[in-house]
């Protein structure tokens, strides 16, 4: 599962599993989102401290093989998508570069023709 790795950033999660990916989640919305009305809205939200590790073990999380498949099982784009509006500046500006990149990631591979899947599959 995801360990913290200490550098001059401070801890930052290592996250290389699907099994890592649902502990983020865990992590990042530890009671769930609300019902209703606010069904986008986290119940409960992470202190900074608590969220920037598992925020920054997700950086260039994009270019992961697993990465649509993670995407499709776990609520982990809901949940970084409720997070670009935290109140802590930092926490809301990554979450919405990772939900920027995560769909750019989406519409590239979308919008790629499918004789170039199979090509670069038989490489």
């Amino acid at each position: 599962v995801a360990e913290g790795k200490g550098d001059d950033e401070g801890e930052k999660a290592t996250i290389v599993t699907l099994v890592d990916v649902e502990w983020a989640v865990s992590i990042l919305a530890p009671w769930g989102f609300r019902t209703g009305e606010h069904e986008h809205e986290l119940l409960l939200r992470p202190p900074p401290s608590v969220v920037m590790p598992v925020l920054l073990g997700l950086d260039s999380f994009e270019r992961n093989g697993f990465f649509r498949e993670a995407m499709k099982k776990t609520q982990l784009g809901k949940v970084v998508s409720a997070l670009r509006r935290h109140p802590t500046p930092e926490v809301a500006r990554l979450a919405r570069s990772h939900v920027a990149c995560w769909r750019e990631a989406c519409a590239r591979k979308e919008k790629e023709p499918k004789g170039d899947k199979e090509r670069s599959a038989a490489a």
